[in-house]
């Protein structure tokens, strides 16, 4: 058993939008109320020197425990959130987003789950926080705003991955695993990747445990249709190839399971009247796969 009451945290989130700025304040607001207090914050500026200046002022704000760095050229969050790591300290690197909102026992509630030495990685439950004039969706497809959602483990356990708004994981591990570097919307499977990889290398070693709670921002431009579509149809075509990236014959077993939920949900919006969320699911669903169908042939078409 890992004695966690001493350890030193490294909280890790990548930046790359000024019109972001204000969302940023309050992730650094909510994490200098934690509970747990023995942590440093890095901010990654990926490529924009004018957020990296303007950060830097929140220095004599935030004190000591803040560091602001910047990847000159723009790599995408995997390779800002490999920069953060290299420079940390931490027994315990913690990642998040920077449209985040921390609940006050946030750390105290991951660290917890370190005091169990198989365990490597751990994730937690991400609520949707929605802006004004955002319109709800169904619990089913909230992935798409980055939070837990309907056919999601509700209990602690062992997961294949978890997602990187809430999510931490020994130090060690990174001497072994990275994220790996992205090109163009591929960043999205980062956070698949680094579970499967931290499966393999030790099965049964990540966990998602409900207590850790953030609320991710959902500004009104991720609730349209456009939107929808886009993002899912993204998330089809980067998951037809996971098989290439696994040794796991069963690889979309989570998948599976998912599609009968969200066709489910389907069925019972539409027999209880709300034909918006039907309307969302079935579009989510077809985008996704015709996104994994487009992904499957162009990978069969590369081999």
């Amino acid at each position: 058993m890992t004695k966690t009451n001493n350890l030193l945290v490294s909280i890790i989130f990548s930046v790359y939008k000024i019109e972001r700025y204000s969302y940023i304040l309050g992730v650094l607001d909510t994490i200098s109320k934690q509970t747990y207090q023995n942590f440093e914050t890095i901010i990654v500026v990926d490529g924009n020197k004018e957020l990296y200046y303007n950060l830097l002022k929140l220095k004599d704000r935030y004190g000591v425990r803040l560091s602001i760095l910047i990847n000159e050229k723009r790599g995408g969050p995997s390779v800002a959130r490999n920069t953060g790591i290299y420079a940390s300290k931490g027994d315990v690197i913690v990642i998040t987003d920077d449209d985040v909102l921390i609940s006050p026992d946030w750390l105290e509630n991951l660290l917890r789950n370190f005091e169990h030495d198989n365990i490597l990685m751990v994730g937690g439950k991400i609520l949707p926080y929605y802006e004004k004039d955002a319109r709800a969706l169904p619990e089913e497809v909230l992935w798409i705003v980055g939070c837990t959602y309907n056919g999601h483990p509700v209990e602690r356990q062992k997961v294949r991955n978890v997602i990187s708004a809430n999510m931490a994981f020994r130090r060690e591990l990174f001497n072994i695993i990275s994220f790996e570097p992205s090109h163009k919307g591929d960043w999205r499977m980062s956070d698949t990747l680094i579970g499967i990889k931290t499966n393999e290398y030790r099965p049964g070693s990540v966990v998602y445990d409900p207590d850790p709670i953030v609320y991710h921002i959902v500004p009104k431009e991720r609730t349209t249709l456009y939107y929808f579509i886009k993002r899912s149809y993204t998330e089809g075509f980067l998951k037809a190839f996971l098989r290439k990236k696994s040794v796991d014959k069963n690889i979309y077993n989570y998948e599976s399971k998912y599609m009968t939920t969200v066709l489910s949900s389907i069925i019972k919006y539409i027999l209880t009247y709300r034909l918006r969320y039907a309307i969302v699911n079935s579009v989510v669903l077809i985008s996704v796969g015709t996104g994994f169908l487009i992904g499957t042939l162009s990978r069969k078409m590369k081999k």
